[in-house]
């Protein structure tokens, strides 16, 4: 008989155990492939991520036009008006939210007890993938939309990217 799993932790806990069957001892070709595993994991949550980001900024055709327009006058002046700064800054602070779910989810993943092998240390796998990934977007935007002045969507993304260190 099948039994229909609901429970993300249920789920997790089974495969790990079903994992630690087949590999009593975790070789160290088993914490390869299991941290192998894990970073495949992370970058189809990246992707997630990503289009989560992205789903929240460009909805529509219109709002690409817009976005590219913003660009193109941030370009030209060398800044934007603050309507559109609270706008990207906050698309980005999106991205830093998302990310600390999604990371408070890996920990307490790995703080339940027999859950997941001490190493390799997964979720700290998936905090450095996802950082040089944030790394990027936070680059571009500050390139295409800098702060003049320290103004408050400016900080309030600063506090947000700070954050993400704790």
């Amino acid at each position: 008989m099948i039994r229909v799993v609901r429970d993300v932790e249920e789920l997790l806990r089974t495969a790990v155990l079903l994992y630690h069957m087949v590999a009593p001892e975790l070789s160290p070709t088993a914490h390869d492939w299991l941290a192998s595993r894990w970073q495949a994991a992370a970058r189809k949550q990246w992707v997630v991520l990503r289009t989560k980001w992205q789903q929240n900024i460009v909805q529509q055709q219109r709002e690409q036009a817009a976005l590219r327009d913003m660009r193109k006058q941030a370009q030209q002046q060398g800044y934007a008006s603050d309507s559109k700064l609270v706008k990207v800054y906050r698309s980005v602070q999106y991205v830093c939210q998302l990310m600390q779910e999604d990371l408070s989810f890996a920990l307490a993943l790995k703080n339940l007890d027999g859950l997941l092998p001490a190493t390799p240390e997964l979720p700290q796998a998936t905090a450095e993938f996802y950082c040089q990934q944030f790394l990027s977007i936070l680059r571009i935007t500050l390139r295409w939309y800098p702060p003049l002045l320290p103004t408050e969507p400016a900080v309030d993304l600063l506090v947000s990217v700070a954050r993400m260190q704790t």
